[in-house]
């Protein structure tokens, strides 16, 4: 620990991966700490219950909350999937990244190429370290958008590119705006892609101004994630959107931070409820 302290740089540490940033500061030490446990949970093994430390990644806390909400459930008959779009660097406030480490599989969508390279390089240890196929991850370079092409992508260094975002041809660039050209995927292209089944575990949108539109694709197509955290900074009026929402099964289960989790809770008649 005190020669990984001695190497550590703050700006190395946020843009960095494994090869000397946070998830090495993260591995040689939180992920190092356990507790024991005697006796054994098992009565067929006379091996220590062992635990390990984490920390939850997610900017609010929606990893834990989630996580817990989904094993108070007697059951959960949903595909342990997260997709993930607007993944960013699959690390920082991501509502992805600690899913993986707990050995779900994961769709991650981003367009900008060093973020995508970083949530590789953040992510790759945690998946199917024993190689028994259990667990898929995989790396969507693109935006999301209405149709299948080429769009107009605006990076900016607000937050870390957090809030780059696709083209709106009302909006006023500044000097430090970047605009760049990347892949657009419908919904259906992207689930065609990965073979996203209908009903999987968890759908996050962090699309900085699209996140409705792009709700809308996946909930028209008919696919219905047992829960949807989605961005609404820039989305309104809210009161419409969730009115929509609650039309096709599901309910608010939490507003927390810029976000809101929808939780599904019943099949409705599509056909009855436009959204």
């Amino acid at each position: 620990m005190v020669k990984v302290l001695e190497h550590f740089n703050m700006e190395k540490a946020l843009y960095y991966g494994k090869h000397g940033g946070f998830v090495n500061i993260l591995q040689e030490t939180i992920e190092r700490v356990y507790m024991v446990t005697y006796p054994p949970h098992s009565k067929t093994s006379k091996e220590p219950q062992i635990s390990f430390f984490g920390i939850d990644f997610s900017q609010n806390r929606e990893a834990s909350l989630l996580i817990k909400r989904i094993n108070s459930r007697k059951n959960f008959p949903y595909k342990r999937l997260i997709v993930d779009i607007g993944a960013n660097d699959g690390l920082l406030s991501s509502n992805s990244f600690n899913f993986i480490q707990w050995g779900w599989s994961a769709v991650l969508v981003e367009p900008q190429i060093t973020q995508i390279q970083m949530a590789k390089v953040n992510t790759f240890r945690y998946v199917d370290p024993y190689n028994d196929k259990s667990q898929n991850v995989s790396f969507v370079k693109a935006v999301v958008g209405p149709k299948n092409g080429i769009e107009t992508f605006v990076m900016t260094s607000k937050s870390f590119f957090s809030e780059s975002h696709i083209y709106d041809p009302d909006e006023r660039l500044t000097k430090k705006d970047i605009t760049i050209q990347v892949q657009s995927y419908t919904v259906g292209e992207l689930a065609k892609m990965n073979n996203i089944p209908k009903y999987f575990g968890i759908l996050s949108i962090d699309a900085e101004g699209s996140s409705y539109k792009i709700l809308k694709q996946w909930i028209k197509l008919g696919y219905r994630p047992a829960y949807i955290i989605c961005e609404t900074i820039h989305e309104k009026p809210l009161e419409t959107y969730y009115k929509a929402m609650e039309a096709k099964g599901y309910r608010i289960m939490s507003e927390i931070g810029w976000n809101v989790i929808f939780e599904y809770q019943s099949h409705v008649n599509d056909d009855e409820n436009e959204f």
